[in-house]
């Protein structure tokens, strides 16, 4: 019998999560109430990667590591879920390499500009960067 004052831990579920757009997301399945709506929240392990690239010629294999994080999805956009087992989700984890959304940085959205739009925005006085952007393409980046 269950103790009301005392209630039991909600059961670990493990999870590949479908979702629309032909993603996936693997992790601990479980419910997260928030602005007076359900989703469900997924949280990825951390985990190890590797990755091949050629550098003068010679293949190299570096390890990186895809830090823990945490999404939360809408009814709305899941396809499917598929359970299984923490190992499971882990592995498929580990296949899917799902990153962690990174904060928007002043720093990527200069480096993304063409090359002479950025030299011009680096080079031009302080306040003169709306004029600059807006010459070449109406202030979009």
């Amino acid at each position: 019998m269950s103790d009301p004052h005392h209630p039991e831990p909600p059961p670990r579920l493990f999870a590949v999560v479908e979702l629309f757009g032909h993603q996936r997301i693997a992790g601990r399945i479980s419910e997260q109430a928030f602005g007076g709506a359900n989703f469900v929240r997924v949280d990825v392990p951390e985990i190890q990667v590797e990755e091949t690239a050629w550098e003068e010629g010679e293949r190299v294999v570096r390890t990186r590591v895809i830090q823990a994080h945490t999404r939360s999805f809408g009814a709305g956009a899941i396809y499917g879920i598929n359970w299984c087992d923490e190992t499971t989700a882990q592995i498929a984890a580990r296949s899917i390499k799902h990153e962690p959304m990174q904060p928007y940085s002043v720093k990527a959205a200069i480096d993304w500009l063409p090359a002479e739009q950025r030299q011009r925005l680096l080079a031009s006085p302080r306040g003169a960067t709306r004029s600059l952007l807006d010459e070449d393409d109406g202030g979009h980046f």
